[in-house]
């Protein structure tokens, strides 16, 4: 056991034990003015100057505070504060106090593990007063396994002895990849689940560690907690035996050590494993324009024969691009298996109003005869171009005009295929007489250029095409029947009006909107409409009509009450948007005319068609005249609309004369009248791109367009930006046109928080020779510009896995090889193998194998490099170009920034001290010998004594004597000795004489209050 104990304190050794000093104080009087001074009593001996002595004893308390512990490192400190606590007063009202003694105390301080015991290696290094009273010590703790730790301090003053505990959890900076062995579980399945520790300086296994798991369920509850040690390569792993009745939905599991976590989900479901699966493909890469688009798939048992004659059911959707699908192409399309189990959708050519490089998503569903169904899917890509071409810079993704721009070009087929190795010629398309700048693709696509784009341009980015939809026709509705007498009617009747809906859907072209129509009919015995009343408006005329025609069930005579609904039809109508006249009399009447001439417009009708009416009647006549003006209006016959103005009666006074003309405006169909999509301007660059393989193969021109940006002050460019331990690094300044400072004499590189070297900068330059333990994203940083640099480990740790076969049959047992290698030497690693079904990919998403990424790349990219290269894919070794490395590493915006080792551990805690416990134990004891005394005079005493208070009280000092006598404490939490003047008032209450007496006559007639009594009597 390491511990530290203090030296006893020597100083005012001699004086009288505090428990015989009641109070000590000195009293300075200058004639008649007094002043007390402090105490002295508790200054000498503890360093405490109350301004009034204690009335009680003293008691101890503690207060632990750590910080800056590192393990191996003397840089920690810990400071042991003790308290003091007493009372201010002599009753039941007395205050508490509290001070720091600053000496007459001694400490030990040592370390424990999680089960208590004894830590060896903890050395004192400085010892201090502390900043709060107490001592201050610098501590180094020693090189320790990851734990959960405490620091106990036990403090011994001559008023008492106090033990603190403060928890210490000394973990290194982990990473923590945790991981389920399948997506997907039914009820009463076991999950199993693992986790592997690593640090994150290195990201070498932490064996040994401590944890906790934790699985929650979809409603929120925990339902395992479990703690786990980490094993030997660092993994640790449990299971969860599920319930038949688990609740069904996503699951989460977490492996949590020190602060360091990971979580991962899981559903729960019933599910079955596909009998069958579906492969989808499209016939091409890609479609040109023309290009015939065709769906091609198979679908297969799980043991490989076909399935055969099962229906196909096809979906297609826009995935990426503002290109609509066309009108044709939406919807199912449904086909039937080949005898092979193959199946084939032609979809026809590509449109020729493609815009741009756009993406179409396939969906697929196979129906099996026993009605089990499978699903599969693929991506459609449509390109007018044969290559896709995108750009980024250092400048915000611009260019600048009249400054040489470093351009990123990364050059791939429209699916996405790049192009290594083209050549290529970059022209400015608006500048006849530029040559263009030449540069080579590397092996991931990317080709790096430098040019001046001359003054940008205006840029016009067309609209997307419309797709115009038929407008679907609304049917009338009977919105209610009744028979007036007999209310309701019969099945019989309601089918004859259901046969009256088409015509009556019709009449909705006679006026504008939709219309509510009620009627009453009269229906003979025989069946026939004899009479129909209705409002006066053509559209209730037309429906009058409708109802007239129709032919009832035979019966008696009936009287139908009907209500319809009548919409407004989807076809073009006119409306008056001006109207001028000298009467105002004739507007209602030619607007009427108006709405009744919805035919006169054919279905292309526009709200851009107008014309005018003009019209007179003539003095002694109402007939209007009506003369038009086809101003513009197409889609309109002149012809028809006169004959809907013919025979107009305006309701003109006698002898009057009339004249007015309209002006009348086609108002479209909803979706005709649409607002169209315009075209978009923009001041930009554009830049066409012409690719060329090996062999002077012509690919094909692309085009790019990039916005206008702004040169920064500073850049650093890094050379290479992808190296290994022991490589030279140049770091570059790049300085602006705003560039108005010196650079700098030396420049540092930085991992994380560690500075891994520092040089002098040469002729604008910066040159590192990289460390042999070199690892991960190192950086450099200079007035606000920042250069990255990713070092690949010089020997990666690569695994294979192999089987002894082929092919095995059910019931077969595979032999796996696994084989772990770093670089090419093999070595042992910690190795994970999680098999499931393939066709489980069907119903949930597989684990990945590069899932490590998710935990151990934690430098990350808003916008990764051209979509796909960010820093998970530099790491992982999937960016094999340089200049596809150097567009990445532009793109980094957040890197790790951990110290070098531990992170700073610290640790807090106090003692506790409720004087309350010691009160409450010594008051029963005292007060179950006075009742006992109580209850013994009670039987044995003349019936003429009797329990006053002050009887009471002497029976209380009594039982207090006696407890004392026998060596039982009888104090309060302060030492005070328990008469009834300090009891609190809640405990006096239950020495109430009343409440112990099982005689009422024993008491006296003049009822005193006991407690109140006691508050004015005792002392």
């Amino acid at each position: 056991m390491s511990e530290q104990r203090s030296a006893p304190t020597a100083l005012v050794a001699g004086l009288v034990p505090f428990a015989a000093v009641i109070a000590v104080a000195t009293l300075f009087c200058a004639g008649v003015l007094c002043v007390g001074g402090p105490c002295w009593s508790t200054g000498l001996r503890y360093g405490m100057w109350p301004g009034q002595c204690p009335v009680s004893e003293l008691r101890l308390g503690a207060e632990v505070s750590a910080y800056g512990i590192v393990r191996g490192t003397d840089q920690g400190w810990v400071e042991i504060v003790p308290t003091a606590r007493w009372l201010q007063g002599d009753d039941r009202d007395a205050t508490e106090a509290v001070g720091r003694p600053s000496r007459g105390f001694d400490w030990d301080l040592s370390l424990r593990d999680a089960a208590g015991n004894p830590v060896p290696g903890l050395e004192i290094v400085e010892k201090e007063r502390g900043f709060n009273g107490g001592v201050r010590v610098r501590v180094k703790v020693p090189e320790i396994a990851d734990g959960d730790y405490a620091l106990r301090a036990v403090v011994e003053a001559p008023f008492g002895e106090t033990t603190v505990e403060a928890p210490l959890p000394l973990y290194a900076p982990a990473i923590v990849h945790a991981m389920t062995d399948r997506p997907l579980y039914r009820p009463g399945q076991t999950v199993l689940f693992r986790s592997v520790l690593l640090r994150r300086t290195d990201e070498g296994p932490i064996p040994g560690r401590p944890g906790r798991w934790s699985v929650v369920d979809p409603e929120g509850n925990e339902v395992l907690s479990e703690r786990g040690i980490a094993g030997a390569w660092g993994v640790a792993s449990s299971s969860l035996p599920l319930d038949a009745d688990a609740p069904q939905g996503t699951w989460h599991v977490t492996w949590q050590s020190g602060t360091d976590r990971d979580t991962v989900a899981f559903d729960v479901r019933p599910f079955r494993l596909p009998r069958f699966s579906v492969e989808v493909r499209p016939s091409r890469a890609w479609y040109p324009v023309g290009g015939e688009v065709v769906i091609e798939g198979a679908a297969r048992y799980s043991s490989g024969a076909p399935l055969a004659g099962a229906p196909v059911t096809v979906r297609m959707s826009v995935a990426e691009g503002r290109w609509p699908l066309p009108l044709e192409w939406e919807g199912a399309r449904s086909v039937v298996t080949a005898p092979d189990g193959s199946f084939r959708v032609p979809y026809g050519a590509v449109p020729a109003d493609l815009m741009d490089l756009d993406r179409l998503s396939v969906q697929v569903e196979v129906v099996e005869q026993a009605g089990e169904r499978a699903v599969g899917g693929a991506s459609v890509v449509l390109s007018p171009e044969p290559i896709r071409v995108v750009a980024l810079t250092e400048l915000g993704d611009g260019l600048v005009e009249g400054f040489n721009n470093r351009v990123y070009l990364r050059v791939t087929t429209p699916d996405g295929r790049p192009l290594p190795s083209a050549s290529l010629v970059v022209q400015r398309p608006y500048d006849p007489a530029d040559p263009g700048k030449q540069a080579t693709t590397d092996v991931d696509g990317v080709a790096a250029v430098q040019l001046d784009p001359g003054p940008p341009v205006t840029v016009v980015t067309p609209a997307a095409p419309v797709r115009p939809r038929p407008t679907a026709v609304r049917r009338a509705t009977l919105t209610a029947a009744e028979d007036v007498v007999d209310g309701g009617v019969d099945a019989d009747t309601s089918r004859v009006l259901d046969t009256t809906l088409a015509g009556i859907t019709q009449c909705g072209e006679l006026a504008n909107g939709d219309h509510a129509v009620s009627l009453f009919a009269r229906v003979a015995g025989a069946g026939n409409v004899v009479a129909v009343t209705t409002a006066g408006d053509p559209v209730s005329r037309c429906v009058a009509d409708e109802v007239r025609r129709a032919r009832f069930p035979v019966g008696g005579l009936r009287t139908f009450s009907f209500g319809f609904q009548v919409p407004d039809p989807p076809v073009p109508r006119l409306q008056v948007v001006d109207l001028e006249s000298q009467v105002s009399q004739g507007h209602e009447a030619i607007e009427q005319a108006l709405d009744e001439a919805r035919s006169c417009v054919r279905q292309d009708g526009r709200s851009s068609d107008r014309f005018d009416v003009h019209w007179q009647v003539r003095q002694g006549a109402r007939d209007v005249a009506v003369t038009l003006d086809p101003l513009d209006a197409p889609a309109v016959s002149d012809a028809c609309v006169r004959r809907a103005l013919t025979g107009v009666r305006l309701p003109l006074d006698a002898g009057q004369d009339g004249m007015g003309v309209a002006r009348v405006s086609v108002v479209a169909v909803s979706t005709r009248d649409a607002v169209r999509p315009q075209p978009t301007t923009s001041v930009a660059y554009e830049l066409r791109v012409r690719a060329t393989l090996p062999g002077d193969e012509l690919v094909g021109d692309g085009r790019v367009v990039l916005p206008v940006g702004a040169v920064p002050p500073m850049r650093l460019r890094a050379q290479p930006p992808l190296a290994h331990p022991g490589d030279e690094v140049a770091i570059e300044f790049v300085r602006g046109p705003s560039w108005s400072g010196s650079l700098p004499v030396e420049l540092q590189l930085w991992n994380g928080g560690v500075e891994v070297d520092k040089v002098k900068v040469v002729d604008k330059v910066a040159t590192f020779r990289l460390p042999a333990d070199a690892d991960g994203f190192l950086r450099a940083e200079f007035a606000g510009a920042r250069a990255v640099v990713f070092v690949s480990p010089a020997d990666p740790l690569s695994v294979t896995l192999a089987t002894d076969r082929k092919k095995y049959e059910p019931g077969d047992t595979a032999s796996l090889t696994v084989t772990t290698r770093r670089g090419e030497a093999p070595t042992q690693a910690g190795v994970g193998l999680v098999g499931v079904d393939a066709m489980l990919g069907q119903l949930a998403p597989l684990l990945g194998p590069d899932d490590y990424g998710r935990v151990t790349v934690r430098a990350t990219a808003d916008k990764p490099a051209f979509g796909a290269f960010d820093p998970k894919a530099l790491a992982l070794g999937q960016i094999r170009g340089e200049n596809a490395a150097k567009a990445a590493v532009l793109r980094v915006t957040q890197l790790p920034m951990d110290p070098a080792g531990d992170a700073a551990a610290s640790a807090s805690a106090q003692s506790t001290f409720d004087p309350r416990v010691e009160l409450v134990e010594n008051f029963y004891r005292v007060f179950g010998r006075a009742a006992d005394d109580l209850s013994a005079w009670e039987k044995s005493a003349p019936a003429t004594e009797q329990l006053d208070p002050a009887r009471m009280v002497a029976f209380w000092n009594a039982a207090l004597a006696a407890v004392e006598a026998e060596g039982h404490p009888v104090v309060d939490g302060y030492g005070r000795r328990l008469t009834l003047a300090v009891v609190p008032l809640d405990l006096l209450a239950q020495v109430d004489p009343r409440k112990l007496v099982s005689d009422a006559t024993r008491m006296p007639e003049d009822a005193e209050d006991f407690v109140r009594y006691v508050q004015r009597e005792v002392r």
